[in-house]
């Protein structure tokens, strides 16, 4: 639901610049968890340091790669090229998992995640046309480009230490530490951005220009509770509760079967999109679609029986030695 809200709060009149929605989002999100913040706030960081350090981590990820993803767009030809550049992360993850976790990865991932990258093809050239700078007719890669991988990047990143520590803490208390670590970086973003806001108006008027000023052009709608009660649906829905329910679920994922399971969001989103907008997939964005959800079936394992690489691996694992690593 979060890019079909999105939508609806950019379409309003006088619509907040990202660094607004992303402040207001975070400063909600934050505020949900607010009996839980106050808890581990009276109990120090003694007792809490080590939660404390790691939601630092998984804010900062986080946030960039939003941020990467937000400017990325504004620098970039088409936002259906951005769209598949940012589900790169589905194969960037399993070779973050290698490298770095020096962790084995099983073949149902990596095929998923292949499986899953033809998906995301098929889907993302559905509204491409065939000149420009789409998929239809690549061009070279811009700057925008390679903020998009850096956000794919990021998001990487993000999901290799969320399973990595998923397991280690409550739930409840690692999303309250994230969020509020979030919300203070969306503050930092959005006062920097008012500054050189500010910044710029001054110089191009040639005289002071009102800090304040600059702050509030970034929302001349800021009166509209349309757009108040969509920024506190996403804050909540995609925010805070989205949030648990992956940290529950990563609890028993490697963060590469996680990052093939949410490469399935378009199809969400477009369902979303129907329902709410009534807009409808196209015919290869259906099939693209429908390649996708297969990928999170391979990627599950639930198909290691059938396909003859995992036989052959089984076979391999079954003549190898009593203690084999552990695999995702």
């Amino acid at each position: 639901t979060l890019n079909v809200c999105l939508r609806l709060i950019y379409s309003l009149p006088h619509a907040p610049a990202p660094q607004v929605v992303g402040l207001i989002r975070g400063i909600f999100t934050a505020l949900c968890f607010a009996p839980s913040l106050a808890r581990l706030i009276l109990q120090g960081r003694g007792s809490s340091g080590d939660l404390w350090s790691a939601a630092f981590w998984l804010g900062l990820w986080n946030v960039l790669s939003q941020g990467l993803l937000t400017v990325g767009l504004t620098m970039t030809s088409s936002s259906v090229r951005a769209s598949f550049l940012a589900q790169s992360s589905v194969v960037i993850t399993p070779v973050i998992s290698v490298l770095l976790g020096g962790q084995t990865v099983k073949p149902s991932v990596w095929a998923g995640a292949m499986v899953a990258m033809v998906g995301l093809i098929v889907l993302t050239r559905g509204n491409v046309n065939s000149g420009g700078d789409g998929l239809g007719g690549v061009s070279g890669t811009n700057a925008g480009d390679l903020l998009v991988l850096g956000c794919a990047l990021c998001w990487s990143m993000y999901l290799f230490q969320f399973g990595r520590i998923a397991h280690r803490y409550d739930k409840v208390s690692l999303q309250s530490a994230t969020c509020a670590i979030r919300a203070l970086m969306y503050v930092a973003w959005y006062f920097v951005a008012g500054l050189i806001r500010h910044m710029t108006a001054t110089v191009s008027a040639g005289g002071m220009h009102g800090l304040g000023e600059s702050l509030q052009s970034m929302w001349l709608g800021w009166r509209d509770l349309r757009a108040w009660g969509l920024l506190l649906f996403s804050a909540i829905g995609s925010g805070a509760l989205a949030g648990v329910l992956q940290q529950k679920g990563q609890a028993t994922l490697s963060a590469s079967e996680a990052n093939i399971i949410l490469s399935s969001e378009p199809i969400w989103a477009g369902l979303c999109a129907w329902l709410l907008l009534g807009e409808l997939l196209s015919p290869r964005e259906n099939i693209g679609g429908l390649i996708i959800f297969f990928a999170t079936i391979v990627a599950s394992g639930a198909l290691d029986g059938l396909l003859p690489i995992m036989k052959i691996r089984a076979r391999s694992n079954a003549k190898s030695s009593s203690h084999p690593p552990v695999e995702l």
